[in-house]
């Protein structure tokens, strides 16, 4: 590990080992949102997907996921597979379907590993 920054404190930085091996260039960058049937996905990589979904109140929709996933609340108030769920809570799903529902209307990020 090198230290290149340390908040003020009078330790040693290793400027120059630690510059040496920071890597310039990476595979990301801004990705563009794009509009699927009944959410946005946000993110689609080899390792994870980020899906946005916003539902009216009283409205629903199901998730389904090849492995267990988790799902953030953003905005409004609903439930995931039953489980009440509010701004800045998640929800850890099992592998399968689950349903949706917003009572208040709701904002969600999905996020789960494809196969």
């Amino acid at each position: 590990t090198y230290r290149l920054y340390d908040y003020g404190r009078p330790r040693e930085l290793h400027l120059d080992q630690g510059l040496a091996v920071v890597k310039t260039e990476t595979a990301a960058g801004h990705v563009e949102p794009r509009q699927m049937p009944g959410f946005t996905r946000l993110i689609e990589s080899e390792y994870f997907v980020v899906d946005r979904y916003h539902l009216a109140p009283g409205a629903s929709a199901s998730l389904t996921n090849p492995c267990a996933g988790c799902v953030v609340g953003l905005v409004g108030k609903g439930s995931v597979g039953g489980t009440e769920i509010l701004p800045g809570q998640a929800v850890v799903l099992p592998r399968g379907a689950s349903t949706l529902t917003s009572t208040e209307g709701l904002t969600v990020a999905f996020c789960w590993e494809p196969d």
